[in-house]
């Protein structure tokens, strides 16, 4: 339920068209932060992302001005802002093995603060196959490797079809998506398109005391492409 509950914040926080702020009058004391890295198989790298809000999930996002910095592994974290007033902070880092942690530090003039996140084992999704054929009737089986004990998701959304979700309190590694679940999207101009089928294995963590609020959160991901017609 903790994890439904984080999810659905991050969405309204995203959606809510929130204002900005810079961060030189604001403590850290009242600043609410996420920190995560996402680890996408096949890829060299892992994404690092910091977000900093002041009034909680769904506040004012945090511009670092002055002294104030974001760094991972001791490589500073650049801002972006995607819109609606989002700042995010990202950097490209090697990829570790699991077990091993990455280390985030949110810099000021006087205070340091340390947020530590564990690199999650690769998951891979071995069944469909890439760019395999589905009739929107039929079962479409999806394997991924390995099983574990932490939270997982499954999404599969394309141009076509209206998308579908699946959350696992149980990893058995496999997931059977029936036929008659997807539905074409009634507004589609076609009835066939690519769809991306996507696991997303997680952990969620706290962060120190020192902080208003937040998470830290990592991610495993694979995904694959597949077609699906009438």
């Amino acid at each position: 339920m903790k994890r439904i509950i984080l999810t659905g914040f991050i969405l309204l926080s995203i959606i809510c068209g929130c204002s900005s702020t810079t961060s030189d009058n604001i403590k850290t004391s009242g600043i609410y932060a996420i920190f995560t890295i996402e680890n996408q198989y096949g890829q060299a790298n892992v994404t690092a992302k910091a977000s900093l809000q002041v009034g909680g999930i769904t506040g004012s996002y945090i511009e670092l001005v002055g002294d104030d910095k974001l760094f991972c592994d001791d490589k500073e974290l650049t801002a972006r802002k995607p819109g609606l007033g989002i700042i995010e902070y990202t950097a490209q880092l090697p990829k570790k093995n699991a077990g091993e942690k990455y280390v985030f530090k949110f810099k000021r003039k006087d205070e340091e603060h340390t947020i530590e996140v564990v690199q999650l084992k690769e998951v891979h999704i071995v069944q469909p196959a890439q760019s395999q054929s589905f009739k929107i009737s039929q079962d479409i089986k999806v394997k991924w490797e390995p099983i574990s004990t932490e939270d997982i998701d499954l999404s599969i959304d394309g141009g076509c079809i209206d998308p579908h979700t699946k959350m696992f309190s149980t990893d058995n590694g496999e997931y059977v998506i029936s036929g008659g679940t997807l539905k074409f999207d009634a507004n589609a101009e076609t009835k066939k398109c690519t769809a991306t089928i996507l696991i997303r294995r997680n952990i969620a963590t706290g962060i120190p005391n020192e902080f208003d609020g937040g998470t830290a959160f990592s991610y495993s991901v694979s995904e694959v492409n597949i077609l699906i017609e009438e």
